[in-house]
């Protein structure tokens, strides 16, 4: 089975309502849902920062988000 690239992943996350961790080029991190996919851009609602505008350059790693200690 072929591996999913970053943007067939943040498809699927949106598609099935599934929370992600999303690592970002620049170190940081966000733990949330996707909210809508444009072609350059995905709109991510974060726990902590709320909804926010992230360009799909800015996004190096998605992986479905657990919670600590589950």
């Amino acid at each position: 089975m072929k591996e999913m690239n970053i943007n067939e992943k943040l498809e699927y996350a949106f598609t099935n309502s599934i929370r992600v961790h999303l690592k970002l080029t620049d170190g940081s991190w966000r733990n949330g849902l996707i909210k809508e996919i444009g072609n350059e851009f995905i709109i991510f609602d974060d726990k902590v920062n709320g909804k926010e505008s992230l360009f799909l350059m800015e996004v190096f790693d998605v992986k479905p988000f657990m919670e600590d200690g589950k």
